[in-house]
């Protein structure tokens, strides 16, 4: 039985967040029970709250967090897979306007949760949303509005190029001042990328990149711990005890996992050695526990969702569908694949999470609702290709949301 492109992407995606659940799981237990026995000794000792609220003396504390998160995740994006597509292109700008509202938001001491010396989160009571998650999505959806709108005069600078970029300029801009360059980069080459797939003159793109190195450069210059990192990256050994240290021991556990790696659960790394080994560098502990097999299973699904999703692209007859699917498919893809060749030492430090792996909830609902998306523009471009139907027929099978 031939599988169709919607339950493709939706058996890869539970795939990964499975796989995601068992890894963090495993590499979370170590960090829960020092962040637990902190927070304890901070309470009792000196009435200091905990960073966490709400920390029970549990090691699977991260774990049943996940698993809270990805079951909202789960229905989100099985009610947004509900919704016409169209929908996102009549409510774009509602959209795009909401996402920089939180964008600034975050900024307002008060309202803006500051950690590590970023104003990066929202919410309150221990359940926080990182803004520029929601950014990214929202920035996808008004991209392809605009973009599907202005078709004729896309060649044109000052008509077709000039003023979408003004608008991602905007949004890139309030994350920096959060700050977060990795994210904003994200949503950069995400635009870079439906700018191309829309027709932009290619001398227009060239000139967009070229003007950005030097940007970028100085954003990195300029910013003490952006420069450690890049020259921790160059060479860890320069600080391998401070800011050298996360990519050294990511090294270690890459190397050390071998073609089959040490046995779920048995990675030394995350017993405090690899400090992100549930988040940003949970790459590493597959790598560690499930060798190179278990990276190469990762790698492949990514690279699957993302032929799908270019397939959903390549079949949809109206551009603001093929552009959302580009978008959406870019999202996922360069995050996925930026954050896999930092924990490979392949590109500095960003901060980026993997898709529907790394331990987040922010980050974990809005690509969940972005596959919902996906999914159902490929059932539209499945019913295209579906052979000829009443029109009443179709319009129960696009309210159902089933062949």
């Amino acid at each position: 039985m031939k599988l169709n492109t919607t339950l493709m992407i939706f058996l890869c995606t539970m795939t990964l967040l499975t796989l995601g659940v068992v890894m963090i799981t495993s590499s979370s237990a170590a960090i829960a029970a020092r962040d637990i026995n902190k927070a304890q000794v901070e309470t009792k000792g000196g009435g200091v709250e905990a960073e966490r609220p709400t920390l029970t003396s549990h090691s699977y504390y991260y774990t049943k967090r996940q698993i809270v998160w990805a079951g909202l995740a789960f229905i989100c994006m099985i009610g947004v897979y509900r919704v016409d597509y169209d929908f996102y292109k009549r409510w774009g700008g509602t959209i795009f306007l909401a996402c920089v509202l939180l964008l600034i938001l975050v900024l307002i001491p008060g309202i803006g949760k500051k950690v590590n010396g970023a104003r990066r989160w929202l919410g309150a009571g221990g359940v926080y949303l990182q803004a520029s998650e929601f950014a990214k999505l929202g920035v996808i959806i008004f991209l392809s509005k605009i973009l599907s709108e202005k078709n004729r005069s896309l060649k044109s600078w000052r008509h077709g190029f000039f003023p979408p970029l003004c608008l991602v300029g905007t949004v890139c801009f309030l994350i920096v001042v959060e700050p977060d360059l990795g994210t904003a980069v994200v949503v950069m080459l995400i635009a870079i990328t439906m700018f191309a797939v829309a027709g932009m003159r290619p001398a227009h793109l060239l000139t967009l990149v070229v003007a950005a190195i030097p940007l970028l450069a100085g954003l990195i210059i300029f910013e003490p711990y952006r420069m450690k990192r890049l020259l921790s990256f160059l060479n860890p050994e320069l600080d391998r005890q401070g800011s050298g240290w996360q990519l050294s021991q990511s090294l270690i556990s890459v190397g050390s996992g071998g073609w089959e790696g040490l046995g779920l659960g048995n990675g030394p790394q995350k017993y405090l050695f690899l400090s992100e080994s549930y988040t940003d560098f949970i790459f590493a502990s597959i790598c560690e526990e499930l060798g190179i097999w278990g990276a190469g299973l990762v790698i492949a699904l990514f690279v699957f969702l993302m032929v799908q999703g270019y397939r959903v692209a390549m079949k949809l007859q109206d551009m603001f569908g093929s552009l959302l699917a580009t978008g959406i498919t870019a999202m996922i893809g360069i995050q996925a694949f930026i954050n896999m060749f930092v924990v490979l030492g392949m590109v500095p430090t960003k901060g980026l999470t993997l898709p529907f792996v790394s331990y987040g909830g922010s980050s974990l609902i809005v690509n969940m609702v972005a596959i919902g998306i996906l999914m159902s523009l490929s059932r539209e471009a499945e019913l295209i290709s579906l052979p000829t139907k009443s029109t009443a027929t179709l319009r129960t099978v696009r309210s159902w949301g089933i062949r």
